[in-house]
């Protein structure tokens, strides 16, 4: 027998069962507002960036903080990330501890309190929240709006079941996600070591060998070189000043150079002022000199302009801009430029584009890069393919899990159904 339904009235819960009610968070629960004082048996720390959205596990990074600015945290609370809520950072604190400012931190409630993370975790609350938040570059949700919202709410008894019922969907797509997660990195793996052996060992595993006087490159083709960089590229460097261009590029880990409207919510805004870029062309190499140590380099096949932060390297006549674009993506020439790296934050280390091209490189024959770069084209499109096929997965898993959520939460659907 359907379940007859109500208007609840309120458009992010939309319809739910005659016999629920709609309560505002603020007469449902108590707010946690207490600063830290410096206390070792509390020394434990919570921060947004450890934690994914619509999960409720942290990871440990090497943040640091000053315990005391942060708030108190017990555990068992309800910590409500309230900077880019779209993110849905929504956990239960594990421990008595620290957290961020930047949590909306709920400490009671008179029902189940998985029921209510469930309820703040319901994807048109989130939308709502998102709706109502001020700052452009980092959008923040004001605690008091926030409090102000209502859920759907049903009895204690039926509160238990659907939590109970959530947790275990949510656990089975979880493990699934995180399988599909590992599997994505065996494959960037393999992917990276088949570009590492390719270009520095050949297509040919027969070749006669010889050592190249370089850890990371270890043993090549007799007929090979070891040779700088410089020998093959050399830097651009011009200014699109006066403009020159009106198209701004952009640098991707995943999709390389690509022309920034295409680029979506991916990485930084734009500047509005084209003659502080700096002019990149067909056939070129562009790299970020604060993330090629970690592979922030790609071919550009666009005439455009670049912030000035990134490198524009063209290839010297006779040489293979895609073999050399190859190099760029071994793990162990990162690992080198990691060696040249200056800077204070680890995720800034910039790399000058003197100590890039004073590097030295396994270099065969140009009739051998070709065959190398088609070889590696065909097999690399091949795994791309593989781990993009398994990250569509993990996104349609995602959009199936909110949805779960939102149904049950607001009674669309019945646990017992």
């Amino acid at each position: 027998m359907a379940r007859q339904m109500k208007d609840s009235g309120i458009g992010y819960v939309g319809s739910i069962p005659r016999h629920w009610t709609t309560v505002r968070l603020k007469y449902l629960t108590e707010i946690r507002s207490e600063k830290g004082l410096f206390n070792p048996d509390l020394a434990l720390y919570i921060g947004l960036e450890n934690i994914v959205g619509y999960s409720n596990g942290i990871f440990s990074t090497d943040a640091t903080y000053d315990i005391s600015v942060q708030n108190v945290c017990k555990k068992g609370d309800i910590l409500f990330g309230k900077l880019r809520p779209y993110l849905a950072k929504v956990i239960f604190s594990p421990y008595d501890g620290y957290c961020s400012g930047e949590f909306l931190i709920l400490s009671d409630f008179m029902g189940d309190k998985r029921f209510l993370r469930f309820s703040l975790l319901n994807k048109n609350f989130i939308d709502d929240i998102n709706s109502s938040t001020y700052g452009a570059k980092m959008p923040r949700a004001n605690s008091q709006y926030i409090l102000n919202l209502a859920i759907a709410l049903p009895s204690p008894l039926e509160q238990r079941r659907i939590a109970d019922y959530l947790d275990a969907k949510c656990a089975e797509i979880d493990k699934v996600v995180e399988k599909t997660r590992e599997t994505i990195e065996e494959y960037k793996k393999l992917k990276q070591s088949i570009i590492t052996e390719t270009v520095t060992k050949g297509l040919n595993p027969d070749a006669e060998m010889k050592d190249s006087g370089i850890p990371w490159i270890g043993k090549i083709p007799v007929e090979w070189s070891i040779e700088r960089l410089q020998w093959h590229l050399r830097e651009i460097n011009h200014s699109n000043n006066p403009v020159q261009t009106r198209q701004i590029l952009s640098l991707t880990n995943k999709l390389g150079v690509i022309p920034y409207e295409t680029k979506g919510n991916i990485g930084n805004k734009s500047k509005e002022d084209y003659s502080d870029y700096k002019l990149a062309y067909p056939d070129t190499i562009v790299v970020n000199s604060m993330n090629v140590i970690i592979g922030s380099v790609g071919i550009s096949n666009y005439f455009g302009c670049v912030s000035p932060v990134y490198y524009v390297f063209a290839p010297e006549t006779g040489n293979n801009v895609r073999f050399l674009n190859y190099i760029f993506q071994t793990t162990g020439f990162q690992k080198e430029l990691r060696c040249y790296a200056n800077g204070i934050l680890e995720i800034r280390l910039r790399v000058s584009s003197d100590k890039i091209l004073k590097r030295g490189v396994a270099i065969p024959s140009v009739e051998e890069q070709k065959l190398i770069v088609s070889y590696l084209d065909a097999k690399c499109a091949e795994l791309d393919s593989i781990i993009e096929k398994k990250e569509q997965l993990i996104e349609e898993l995602g959009s199936y899990k909110k949805s779960l959520i939102y149904e049950y939460v607001t009674g669309k659907k019945d646990v017992q159904a």
